[in-house]
């Protein structure tokens, strides 16, 4: 019986013909495996290409997200956003998902940290990806629900109520991430990956080694390696840099502990205070609104991107086959 999953699900988009649709879903399951092992291979190569994403000192922190540069201002701007929630009322799912992954990623530090130490690529370049998709998140967190007031005595943070934040990739993907998480399916394929002390889940298994010994793992694989893949589009038709969120993200903690004092200043004081503070809402306005721009923009892009990328790949050219059948 066919097993559906995303590799399998771009064959079935791109098979031209009843023919070969029926072929597919005529795969038995070591030829699943065989499929799925080389479309996750494809899948991996192809977000690869795209190498030139500065992360920052993101992969310094080797696997260890707390000696992140901006970890602490990230982890300190959800809690102000907790605590602006639940003063407003009101339920914010994203919130929960960016909190849930940043505390996921923190969770599995000896996986990442040996991912580093044994320098095997993917659980490298997913460690990376995951941390800077946490980083921008919050930024947009904050773009897409803080407002700015600024009242006789202090600035005051105000909630914006809407839609909330839909489709986008970083969000949705850590989605992807948090439930790998909670069903073990991470664990079990990072070890995996770790055991055997390379990446033989990368389209590099010959067909009888897929039939043999990893169909489990070529099945985790299939779920787990796109959320690299699309997070890494992403990032690289972003326009806004690593920089820049973390800038928002220090600028409004300090805003915030200004507001926070300005009840025991003197009239004088909160004066001076206003009046500095509003070349900072200026400044926040104005990233808020080039962030908010830029995702509208880098989520079209990214997902139109990926659609075409997926359009190279058939049954044919992956089997290796003219009528579709693996030898094994």
């Amino acid at each position: 019986m066919l097993k559906k999953n995303y590799c399998i699900n771009i064959l079935l988009e791109n098979a031209t013909s009843y023919t070969e649709r029926a072929r597919i879903h005529a795969l038995t399951e070591a030829e699943q495996a065989v499929v799925n092992d080389r479309m996750i291979g494809n899948l991996y190569n192809s977000a690869l290409k795209k190498k030139n994403i500065n992360f920052d000192d993101i992969p310094v922190s080797k696997g260890d997200i707390q000696k992140v540069s901006g970890y602490d201002n990230m982890v300190a701007c959800l809690e102000v956003l907790n605590g602006l929630a639940r003063k407003f009322g009101m339920k914010i799912e994203e919130l929960n998902v960016v909190e849930t992954a940043v505390a996921n990623i923190r969770a599995n530090k000896q996986i990442f940290e040996k991912g580093f130490g044994l320098d095997i690529g993917f659980l490298i370049t997913y460690y990376n990806v995951l941390v800077y998709a946490c980083i921008e998140s919050t930024s947009l967190l904050i773009s897409s629900y803080i407002d700015y007031v600024k009242t006789v005595n202090s600035v005051e943070f105000q909630m914006r109520r809407g839609k909330g934040i839909t489709g986008n990739l970083c969000i949705d993907n850590l989605r992807k991430f948090n439930a790998s998480i909670k069903d073990g399916s991470f664990v079990k394929f990072a070890n995996g990956l770790m055991n055997n002390n390379r990446e033989n889940f990368l389209g590099a298994a010959s067909a009888g080694a897929a039939a043999a010994s990893v169909v489990g793992a070529v099945g985790i694989g299939a779920v787990i390696v796109p959320v690299m893949r699309e997070l890494i589009y992403w990032i690289y038709e972003g326009r806004v840099s690593l920089a820049e969120y973390l800038q928002q993200q220090a600028d409004m903690l300090e805003m915030n502990e200004v507001r926070v004092k300005a009840s025991s200043m003197n009239a004088q004081e909160r004066n001076r205070v206003l009046a500095k503070q509003k070349n900072a809402i200026d400044r926040l306005e104005k990233i808020a609104d080039k962030i908010n721009v830029d995702h509208q923009i880098a989520d079209r892009t990214a997902i139109k991107k990926i659609k075409q990328d997926n359009k190279e790949w058939n049954l044919t050219n992956v089997s290796g086959n003219n009528d579709g059948f693996m030898f094994i």
